[in-house]
């Protein structure tokens, strides 16, 4: 094994370095290499505001960390953006989203007419009205909710008496359409630190219902049932209060039906008060903080000082997507008589990280910003500029209306008189067809589509019906999503059918193009899809499909986004069904897709079945990249839903990339069932986590309540043929279940109510022998095998689980490849084996690569010396480091073994400067005992007679002599003074200061019987020379040695 020492240099005293160590375990590959640290260094919390050019990969890493901290709770976190397009131009930011989906709304980047400026105000205050609204996304846990944020930045915020901290502060408004529940809350974050993240201690108060999540400060308000229409009014205001300390509250004022009548509500619902005094003496008070927009200048983690009031997902990053809307909205800031129209404005924002799609803004003369269903196209509103591929439009309204035939295609509009797929966006038309947009003044073009169906290009006009009417021709294939919301809409979709029990339709499916067309493959910054593959709702008439893959290339524009991820460039999307009933979907020969991490906690999956029953899932190959199938339901639904007959596997090409989550507890999941009185059987299991079905407090997705979900996992015997070609119908295979002795299975608990009774095992197993692990380590052990499904689907079955000990799968006949991970710093171990008619094993011999610290500690030296080791052993090759002054070195990154090392200080004798050092299972501190080496200085008298006593005092000790030279031994390098003693009858040269360097030195004294004032300045300025001419040599040759 080759080894690469690593070497932490550390500015501590001798002491220190003894008393902070600790054992430190690496990261379980044995790399030693050598790096700077101050010792007690803390992370960067906070900094000065430093313009920051782009958005740093600390801070988007961190954003998600904290994003990822509870998936219960990451519901209450509104994100800032992580992949905002910052840039400075012509000495003013430059925006910013490129296209949508984008947080809709109203944005202030300080942009005037294309010159950066700069105010501030101690208020903002965002109002809208709403006259009708409706909207609809699956893959977040809200999906008819959406948020309306007030965003802005507060800046100069003191914390423990220094002004100098910027805040990001949100007041949000969460509404759901189907509810009618709208409630309140506000979140926090530091745009003073690279990672956003906000240090305990920094906020010393609340008056809020605070969540507690690190990094970030939340809190709750009211909530309230309002229908449309209604109007709120969200405000964020900044003061001291007559208090040290800034303060920043959170207000409302809502106005419409509220909780079943006529009213208005405000008040405060939250009041943040900063630890600005900390530290400070009695009496100090901390000056005012304001809210900046600034567009000469970035904050210090590389967004904005800007100012928003937006509409977007309900939180976690998401998106949502709007099928109709009427309202209005203005943002104003304070200024010294009251509220004004913010000085220009952009449809959205920027730091945010929800977004929108589905909405078309347009404004009028007093600055209030009209929205409606429509393209989210991007565009500056009042007082800016065109360019860098941005464009300003004017006051004022064109509105487009028109009908498309079948009503359930699709409509993309982009501006000028051509279309372009690049800058395209989706415009939502009625469930009938018909469409109404209103739009800034201007020309654009529109493209229609529909799988199955000649897609259409046109101009829209303003003085005639816009009218597609797209011809069927099943050449085309599958290159749109398919949906259908409502009965009405599903013949639209269908080869065949009536919709009955008897007649079912069959939906499209089958004749898959190459690919889905790239306009599908929107996803916002935190890589929520906007777009699923089948997006069915609100449907009861009996369909069926088999469903294509739903496969999409990414364009060019995202590529940078997905390998900054580290995501494929390829992708399915998902199957979305909602509040539905009576459909099956069959026989598909390829499910799968990919969700990032961003996405956890969220309810994604290949298929999502929510609020849906009567459910048919049978035949399928599922090759999970993460979550194939999940079902919700309310915990009182009888659902009814049937899974049977299903492959779940994991995607055997993914398998490398997905190895980092698998100790993690992350493991790619075949089934999620969040919903009762459903009936599994008959499916094969593989993968690590082939079925969840949890239970308790805080597992309902949909508002974290308690459940207990209660399924049934395997049905009474039936003949026939089982999924894996036994002869009795009944419960699942579990590739996991290493048991063999057919008892009832729950996943190894994954399963909180209910049981397979029936577990499926194949006759023959191999067992795992591991070796090498501390006692009851777990390990992870994975294997795959290429062969034919019993419906002869060519499959690459992979599966696994996390054990401990001696642990048997049964699989059937042929040969597996095998990959075993243990928890902790072991080397992985590969091979295969074959199962042919008998049982097999596998020997698995892990060995330790776990690394500790060695910490060599100087005792002895002074603080200006220098010294340097050189270690070696255990496959290492020898390694010499260089010490700073009066510093101690580290060596990190040593496996076990035994390590050699020899020393040498300048100046000074080790006792030990050769040693051996042992590690095994924990660091070591060595320390190294340093003994200064010793010099003489000769002093020669010239002018005495012979055999004459004289003396010199040198260090408060006379030496004594009746010799012309007198030798002092026992120095150590340093600067001495001496005084030459009187002899009688003679006037000796004055002492004076000599430094002694690393040899022995000499200083010539000179005795005179005549007391000459200038021949005793002579000797004088000769003494002056030659002990010139002793530091001299002694700096030369220093210099040399170095």
């Amino acid at each position: 094994m080759i080894v690469v020492i690593s070497i932490l240099i550390v500015a501590i005293t001798v002491l220190s370095a003894i008393n902070v160590f600790q054992q430190d375990h690496g990261s379980g590959h044995a790399s030693f290499s050598v790096q700077a640290a101050v010792n007690g260094s803390p992370p960067v919390a906070a900094s000065n505001n430093t313009q920051n050019a782009s958005i740093s990969r600390e801070f988007a890493s961190t954003v998600t960390d904290v994003a990822n901290a509870s998936s219960a709770l990451n519901k209450f976190l509104f994100l800032p953006n992580i992949g905002a397009n910052i840039s400075m131009v012509n000495g003013h930011v430059s925006p910013l989203y490129t296209g949508a989906p984008a947080p809709m709304g109203i944005g202030d980047f300080g942009i005037v007419n294309g010159t950066g400026q700069n105010y501030n105000t101690s208020s903002f205050e965002g109002t809208l009205t709403v006259n009708n609204l409706s909207d609809f996304y699956l893959l977040n846990d809200g999906p008819h909710s959406i948020s309306v944020q007030l965003n802005a930045v507060l800046r100069n915020v003191t914390i423990d008496g220094s002004a100098n901290y910027s805040f990001w502060t949100q007041n949000v408004m969460i509404y759901s359409t189907r509810t009618h529940t709208l409630s309140f809350e506000d979140n926090v974050w530091n745009f003073s630190s690279p990672t956003s993240v906000i240090e305990p201690g920094t906020i010393l108060n609340s008056t809020g219902n605070v969540v507690k999540y690190p990094g970030v400060h939340i809190a709750l308000g009211p909530n309230f049932t309002v229908t449309t229409p209604f109007s709120v009014s969200l405000y964020l205001n900044s003061t001291n209060s007559g208090t040290p300390n800034n303060i920043v509250f959170f207000n409302y004022s809502l106005t419409g039906n509220i909780n079943g009548s006529p009213s208005t509500k405000s008040g405060t619902f939250d009041r943040v008060t900063f630890n600005s005094t900390g530290g400070e003496s009695s009496g100090y008070f901390a000056k005012p903080a304001n809210f900046s927009v600034s567009g000469t200048t970035l904050a210090p983690n590389g967004l904005l000082y800007d100012a928003e009031f937006m509409i977007g997902g309900p939180g976690g990053g998401s998106t949502t997507s709007i099928y109709n809307m009427s309202a209005n909205m203005t943002l104003q800031y304070k200024y010294s008589t009251g509220y004004r129209n913010v000085p220009s404005a952009y449809d959205f924002g920027t730091d945010t990280g929800e977004t929108s799609v589905g909405i078309s803004e347009y404004y009028s003369t007093s600055n209030t910003v009209h929205l409606n269903a429509g393209p989210s196209l991007l565009y500056g509103l009042w007082n800016t500029s065109s360019g860098n591929g941005m464009v300003s439009v004017k006051s004022g309204k064109s509105v487009y209306s028109g009908t498309l035939s079948p009503s359930n295609g699709f409509v993309f509009i982009s501006m000028g008189n051509n279309f372009s797929s690049t800058t395209a966006e989706w415009a939502p038309t009625a469930p009938n067809g018909s469409f109404s947009f209103k739009l800034p003044s201007g020309n654009y073009s529109a493209m229609a589509m529909m799988s199955n169906h000649d897609p259409v290009q046109v101009k829209l006009q303003q003085a005639s019906p816009n009218d597609f009417t797209l011809t069927p021709n099943y050449a085309t294939g599958i290159y749109t999503p398919i949906f259908a919301d409502g009965n009405s809409q599903l013949h639209n979709i269908s080869y065949s059918g009536s919709g009955t029990a008897a007649s079912p339709y069959v939906l499209f499916g089958g004749n898959e193009s190459s690919a889905i067309n790239p306009l599908f493959t929107e996803m916002n910054d935190f890589t929520f899809p906007v777009f699923g593959g089948l997006m069915i709702s609100n449907v009861s008439n009996h369909t069926i499909i088999q469903p294509p893959s739903f496969r999409v290339s990414y364009p060019v524009s995202a590529l940078k986004q997905l390998t900054s991820a580290g995501l494929p460039e390829v992708n399915y999307l998902s199957m979305l069904v909602y509040g539905s009933s009576n459909m099956t979907i069959e026989n598909s020969s390829y499910i799968s897709g990919w969700f990032s991490s961003y996405l956890s906690g969220f309810p994604v999956a290949n298929i999502v079945m929510w609020n849906s029953t009567n459910m048919d899932i049978t035949g399928n190959y599922f090759a999970s990249q993460g979550s194939s199938l999940l079902i919700y339901n309310d915990n009182n639904t009888s659902s009814n839903n049937t899974i049977n007959g299903n492959y779940f596997t994991i995607d055997a090409t993914v398998t490398n990339a997905l190895d980092q989550y698998f100790l993690n507890s992350n493991s790619p999941v075949g089934l999620q069932v969040y919903s009762s009185n459903n009936t599994i059987y008959n499916n094969f299991f593989s993968g690590t986590a082939p079925a969840v079905s949890p239970g308790g407090k805080g597992n309902n997705i949909y508002n974290g309540g308690t459940v207990s979900y209660t399924d049934k996992w395997n049905i009474s015997k039936t003949p026939g043929i089982n999924i894996i070609g036994g002869q009795n119908i009944s419960g699942n295979y579990w590739m996991n279940y290493n048991d063999g002795s057919g008892q009832p299975y729950n996943d190894g608990g994954l399963i909180a109510h209910g049981l397979d009774q029936s577990p499926l095992h194949y006759p023959n197993s191999v067992t795992f022998i591991p070796s090498g692990l501390n006692p009851g380590t777990p390990y992870l052990v994975e294997f795959q095998a290429n062969f034919l499904t019993q419906k002869d689907v060519p499959t690459i079955l992979f599966g696994g689980a996390i054990v401990r000990g001696d642990s048997a799968f049964s699989l059937s006949n042929g040969t597996y490849q095998y990959y075993a991970e243990a928890t902790g710093s072991y080397t992985t171990v590969t091979g295969n084996f074959t199962i042919n008619g008998k049982d097999s094993s596998a020997l698995l011999r892990f060995v330790s690569t776990e690394t500790y610290k060695i910490v060599f500690n100087p005792v002895g030296l002074s603080g200006g010396s220098y010294w340097n080791i050189t270690i070696s052993g255990s496959g290492i090759s020898p390694v010499t480091a260089y010490s700073a002054p009066g510093v101690g070195l580290i060596f990190v990154g040593a496996p076990n073994g035994t390590y050699n090392y020899s020393v040498l200080a300048y100046g000074y004798t080790l006792l030990s400067p050769n040693g051996t050092v042992n590690v095994s299972g924990s660091g070591i501190q060595v320390n190294l005992y340093f003994v200064p080496d010793e010099y003489s200085v000769s002093i020669i008298e010239k002018g005495l007679p012979s055999n004459t006593a004289w003396s010199v005092t040198l260090g408060g000790k006379q030496y004594n002599t009746s010799n012309n030279t007198l030798i002092i031994p026992g120095l150590t390098p340093g600067t001495y003074n001496y005084t030459v003693n009187s002899v009688s009858g003679y006037v000796a040269s004055p002492g004076g200061e000599f430094t002694l360097g690393f040899n022995n030195s000499y200083i010539g004294v000179t005795f005179t019987t005549t007391l000459s004032p200038i021949l005793l300045a002579g000797y004088a300025i000769l003494g002056v020379i030659a002990g010139g001419v002793v530091s001299a040599f002694i700096v030369y040759t220093r210099m040399r040695k170095k």
